[in-house]
């Protein structure tokens, strides 16, 4: 599983300042199909966010 350990670079994104990460996915040897993904975030003194999502692979 990989993970992010170093904060990217910051954006300002409506005014507040927001992290942007980007993860390349090699799909090279995935078959066409819906994949489900997990997303957690955490900040110092607060609860982990979880973001459960699918994604379409269509080749």
């Amino acid at each position: 599983m990989p993970s992010i350990i170093n904060n990217p670079p910051t954006s300002n994104f409506g005014g507040a300042s927001k992290y942007a990460y980007e993860y390349t996915w090699d799909i090279s040897n995935k078959a066409s199909g819906v994949y489900i993904y997990l997303v957690r975030a955490h900040k110092a003194g607060e609860k982990t966010i979880k973001v459960l999502k699918k994604i379409a692979l269509i080749k």
